[in-house]
């Protein structure tokens, strides 16, 4: 690192910086390799997390009851016989349950000792289900990681672009150019880093050189031969 900052600060005289804005940005980079290290640490915590949630589930499916054991995939009730729809309770969603009988469309369950029937597409296995939520679960997860490095992936994204900025253009017009502003004087190519590209380009070529206006949504933006002149918002 050391020999890193070395070789950066010599690089960064050359290109005319102050040993103010060299410092700066130095500081800069520092902060985002720690951000880096914050956010690798969170991904460690996401899959030890994955992890832990993994082993439970491995657990709970050589439960000795497996096989027998029940849950309900929707909210229900529970009836006393499948031909007479007379209601004993209700059997809320990922209710756990003991399946005792069977008929072609219904389950006899014991739910909290209150014994009942219910329509088989009310509940599934527990080996099933809990498939079904380590697939949850490992979604979860993956989507965790792929924001946080994603969120990496914009913080250095975002450092090193305004590093860059601020080797080619010095601090000052780099923290303008970061704020979308223009200014009277600057290049066509400044105006290009801070507004992005023109909607239209409308050039006129002559004796005196290029004038060129740009056109944005809301904005006129007027260029002597690549040196804004004046706007109109």
């Amino acid at each position: 690192m050391k020999t890193f900052s070395i070789a950066l600060c010599a690089l960064l005289v050359t290109s005319g910086l102050s040993a103010q804005e060299i410092q700066k940005l130095e500081k800069d980079l520092d902060s985002l390799k720690q951000l880096k290290i914050a956010y690798q640490n969170k991904i460690e915590e996401i899959q030890s997390e994955y992890l832990r949630i993994e082993a439970e589930i491995n657990r709970i499916k050589f439960d000795s009851n497996i096989g027998d054991i029940y849950y309900a995939v929707c909210g229900t009730n529970l009836i006393r016989t499948p031909e007479k729809y007379e209601i004993i309770t209700y059997l809320p969603r990922n209710s756990k349950v003991k399946m005792m009988e069977q008929t072609n469309t219904h389950y006899k369950i014991d739910f909290n000792n209150s014994i009942g029937w219910v329509d088989k597409s009310a509940i599934i296995p527990e080996a099933i289900y809990l498939e079904k939520i380590s697939i949850k679960k490992a979604i979860a997860v993956a989507d965790s990681i792929k924001k946080a490095q994603s969120l990496i992936q914009q913080e250095t994204q975002k450092k090193e672009y305004k590093a860059n900025l601020v080797k080619k253009y010095g601090v000052e017009i780099a923290n303008k150019i970061l704020s979308s502003k223009i200014w009277i004087g600057m290049t066509d190519e400044m105006a290009i880093e801070s507004l992005g590209r023109p909607q239209e380009n409308n050039r006129t070529v002559g004796s005196w050189g290029v004038h060129e206006q740009w056109v944005y949504r809301n904005l006129y933006v007027y260029f002597e031969n690549g040196i804004l002149t004046s706007w109109q918002d």
